[in-house]
């Protein structure tokens, strides 16, 4: 036969019909088809390998992606060990495999990815289930990207819709099949995905939905975690609860089709209602910021918003939590009194600001720099200087006792005329307008009497004062002239604590301290800090000025602090500026300082009921009562410290006949030697201690005026120019 032609059924004798067409017989047709498709195949193979080997030349390295660090949260933890706060650009926890549930883990597979385990990178019968099934409801219902070419996309590339994008998702997704195992590219999956809410990775999710870590997730909420992925903004449970509930149990029932849980298990998760809560972790805003700024000029904005540091800190959360709350309600509770009395609102909102100190060692236990970070971030325990008022006058006393004043010397409380440097004259004047007479020192602060003070600081000197400001602690400018002893100087609440901090530690200044420790991401530690003490004062000096300061709580100007059940050993100094525009209160116990601030952001009178003692102490007694009960350990009394019973009035050593005497202390040597004049058989005149130093042309009145809590509510003596 001629294989040229094809057969026709006639006799291949048979001369041919030139006119007839030579149509190839069926066999050598076949076979040139098949040069064809075989030719075409390579020619397709061919511009494929191309273009595979174009983007391959695109798409980035894997092979270093088991060191790839994803952003990761700076997490801020408590002297406790506990989660404080997150500082990030992507909240996220990363979490080894081991720590994420098999049932969380069941159900990202069954709803992302059933044959995970099966396929190389990419899954055909996915793809072809998904074109069907897109096809036959004419849109997109279903994807067939498997969890590895999620993990690529997230990783590598961006959410663009093209065909590029998918080549290069496969060949990415190839690569890292090649190079990790599943555990390891699941693990990769669930510490980056995002579920919506601002949450990266399971853990994140976790504590964002459920209040609580991965570990510790039911059945239930794992299937709402294993929706998100798909659509996280609209089946965000808290935006839309209802849509992520009907997700929630597609969820259940592709993993019982699937025989990860039995019919039983779904049927009791679909009952069980959508509980959500967030483990915060934004606890203490104006102290996190705090910690942020010291971070940032170590580390730098990138490592702490991406590099996952973990910051040990010296915060109590619980007493923060007490005092934040607390405070809350006592100062819009306070806003509300004013606004009753004066019959007007404030023109702003009434703050308050927060310190709480560890004296033996510098911790910050509390901070609170406002009512509301959210509305305000201006930190007022750290960044606001405000006149102190009355809180200044221990560091007066202090310097006079350190020059060898003691408690039973006494002053005359007196009018006083001084000369302004432009010649002007300014007479200082206590709070109540009257004058009491001769004044012991340990009355003139337990009174809080202004003219006292500001002639003992007349004696001591300015600069003397300032010097002993400085060394307790205090970095502020101070005002050289004798209002300084009236607290006209601008101090920071942060400043405050660590002078009175340096008392309550026997003279010892601590160096305030926030942070204990910063490791990397790796665990590796990056800074350790231990309390730094430096000596300030004499052991001596600073327990009897803490135990004048005991004498402001017992019977002087905070015994609010009293009334309201705090017992125990106790000190503290209350502060009023003029126009009542700042109160203080600064309190300590031998183990905690706490210092309050209440005021405007901008000066405003808040009324004359609004002292120290009104404003800031009662809160001061609330928070210690509920955060410790109560004061039990006493201030440990230095060696070469003696006790004499001594008369108030006159300073000298109590005779029988003196009203209320005092035990008080003095450095062994110096304590009084002669008995009280003032109330004895024989005497008629007053004789004013050991101590001869009058000023001139000024007589004590015979009966001394005595104060009453009708001519001063909080029992404070406030008031005087502030102008010197």
């Amino acid at each position: 036969m001629d294989y040229r032609s094809i057969y026709t059924g006639k006799s291949s004798t048979e001369s041919p019909d030139k006119n007839q067409v030579n149509i190839p017989s069926p066999e050598k047709k076949g076979k040139f088809m098949l040069a064809v498709y075989i030719i075409a195949a390579f020619v397709i193979l061919g511009a494929v390998t191309g273009i595979f080997l174009a983007y391959t030349q695109e798409v980035p390295e894997v092979a270093d992606l088991r060191n790839y660090k994803p952003n990761m949260s700076t997490a801020i933890y408590d002297n406790n060990g506990n989660l404080v706060s997150q500082l990030f650009a992507e909240q996220r926890t990363v979490v080894k495999i081991a720590q994420v549930p098999a049932i969380l883990q069941n159900a990202i597979l069954s709803k992302e990815d059933p044959n995970f385990y099966q396929h190389g990178g990419f899954d055909f019968k996915a793809i072809i289930r998904a074109t069907v099934n897109n096809l036959s409801h004419g849109k997109i219902v279903e994807g067939a990207s498997t969890i590895t070419q999620q993990l690529a996309r997230n990783l590598f590339l961006n959410r663009e819709k093209t065909i590029g994008r998918k080549i290069k998702e496969a060949l990415l997704a190839l690569q890292i099949e090649k190079y990790y195992t599943k555990s390891e590219i699941l693990e990769l999956y669930c510490n980056q995905i995002f579920f919506g809410a601002g949450a990266y990775g399971v853990e994140a999710a976790s504590r964002t939905y459920f209040g609580k870590h991965v570990e510790e997730l039911t059945l239930p909420e794992c299937a709402v975690l294993a929706a998100l992925p798909q659509a996280p903004s609209s089946y965000n449970p808290y935006r839309n609860p209802e849509l992520a509930l009907e997700k929630r149990n597609v969820v259940l029932n592709i993993m019982t089709e699937r025989g990860v849980i039995t019919p039983e298990e779904r049927d009791e998760a679909i009952n069980t209602p959508l509980t959500l809560s967030k483990l915060e972790v934004k606890n203490a805003p104006y102290f996190v910021e705090y910690i942020r700024q010291q971070l940032e000029g170590t580390y730098g904005n990138t490592v702490i918003y991406k590099g996952g540091l973990k910051v040990y800190t010296t915060l109590d959360t619980n007493l923060q939590n007490i005092a934040q709350d607390l405070m809350t309600k006592h100062v819009r509770n306070l806003q509300a009194k004013i606004e009753s009395k004066t019959g007007k609102p404030l023109s702003q909102p009434l703050q308050g600001a927060l310190i709480a100190m560890e004296p033996s060692t510098g911790n910050i236990k509390a901070m609170i720099g406002g009512l509301d970070y959210n509305e305000n971030e201006f930190n007022r325990a750290v960044q606001a200087k405000r006149q102190t008022g009355s809180a200044f006058k221990p560091i007066v006393y202090t310097s006079a006792i350190d020059n060898g004043f003691r408690v039973s010397d006494v002053l005359m409380d007196s009018p006083i005329v001084y000369k302004n440097t432009n010649g002007t004259d300014w007479r200082p004047e206590n709070y109540s307008g009257k004058f009491s007479g001769p004044v012991i020192l340990l009355n003139g602060l337990a009174f809080s009497m202004n003219v006292v003070t500001v002639k003992l600081l007349d004696k001591i000197g300015i600069r003397t004062a300032q010097k002993y400001a400085h060394k307790m602690g205090i970095s502020s400018s101070l005002a050289d002239d004798l209002t300084l002893g009236l607290g006209s100087s601008s101090i920071s609440l942060l400043e405050m604590t660590t002078a009175f901090a340096t008392l309550a530690n026997g003279g010892m200044k601590p160096e305030p301290l926030s942070v204990l420790s910063v490791k990397d991401n790796s665990g590796k530690e990056l800074e350790n800090h231990i309390s730094k003490l430096t000596e300030a004062l004499p052991e001596t000096t600073a327990y009897i000025v803490t135990f004048m300061m005991e004498n402001v709580i017992d019977r002087g100007t905070g015994t609010s602090i009293r009334r309201l059940g705090f017992t125990g050993p106790a000190a503290g100094k209350t502060g009023t500026t003029n126009e009542f525009t700042d109160t203080w209160f600064i309190g300590f116990t031998p183990r905690m300082v706490l210092a309050i601030w209440i005021g405007c952001d901008t000066k405003e009178n808040l009324g004359k009921q609004m002292t120290g003692g009104y404003a800031c102490a009662p809160l001061w007694a609330e928070i210690m009562l509920k955060a410790y009960g109560s004061s039990d350990a006493e201030f440990p009394v230095p060696n070469n410290i003696v006790f004499k019973k001594i008369c108030v009035k006159s300073g000298m050593l109590a005779d029988k006949n003196c009203p209320a005497p005092i035990d008080a202390p003095f450095v062994e040597g110096t304590e009084p030697v002669k008995f009280c004049t003032l109330h004895s058989d024989t005497s008629a005149s007053f004789m004013h201690s050991d101590f001869d130093d009058y000023e001139s042309g000024e007589d004590a009145p015979a009966n001394p005026a005595p104060k009453t809590n009708n001519e001063d509510p909080d029992s404070e003596e406030e008031g005087g120019a502030l102008t010197f």
